[in-house]
């Protein structure tokens, strides 16, 4: 399966599903019009890294959503804009061909060669998942700016950004310690 190196911002979960049935990437849905400030967070965050690819409903709705994501990211040479073909038509009723081809137009694509930096294994190591984890999770997230998910969507975000154990040892080290007053 090829990979798009971009992140590819979706409206809901049943889009987030028609991707990635066609492209190894990493998606994040808007949840409709419900745009939070931890999603900003990280697409900004990924406009610094790799770049961000909307793809929206063609309707009305789609076009308010996009307005929105470009008023709050700001106009970048880093975000892609990909568009169906048809007007009112949703993301997630679009055939798996149609997909590929909006999104290698737009997309950067690699082949899936690279072996993901972290497993879930380190993050149990690490007590960032698993039993009495929640609070290193919830930090690691906040901190980094990776937004909320669950655990598989934690490790997709923490591989995205070539985040090393290392790193991830440091940072709750620091997020750890007593703050001095």
């Amino acid at each position: 399966m090829e990979k798009i190196k971009e992140i590819i911002v979706v409206e809901g979960k049943d889009d987030l599903k028609r991707i990635k049935e066609s492209f190894d990437c990493t998606v994040i849905e808007t949840k409709g019009f419900a745009l939070k400030i931890e999603t900003i967070k990280l697409l900004k965050k990924a406009l610094k890294y790799k770049g961000i690819i909307i793809l929206t409903d063609s309707d009305k709705s789609g076009n308010i959503i996009r307005q929105k994501l470009v008023k709050h990211l700001g106009e970048n040479n880093k975000i892609k804009h990909a568009y169906l073909n048809t007007k009112d038509t949703e993301v997630e009723s679009v055939n798996k061909t149609e997909i590929i081809k909006i999104l290698k137009k737009v997309g950067t694509l690699s082949k899936n060669n690279q072996k993901d930096l972290l497993t879930l294994s380190d993050l149990l190591e690490l007590r960032i998942i698993g039993e009495n984890s929640k609070e290193n999770k919830q930090k690691i997230q906040k901190h980094l700016c990776l937004g909320h998910g669950n655990n598989k969507k934690l490790l997709e975000r923490l591989n995205y950004f070539k985040i090393t154990k290392t790193e991830l040892k440091r940072q709750l080290t620091l997020t750890n310690s007593p703050r001095r007053t």
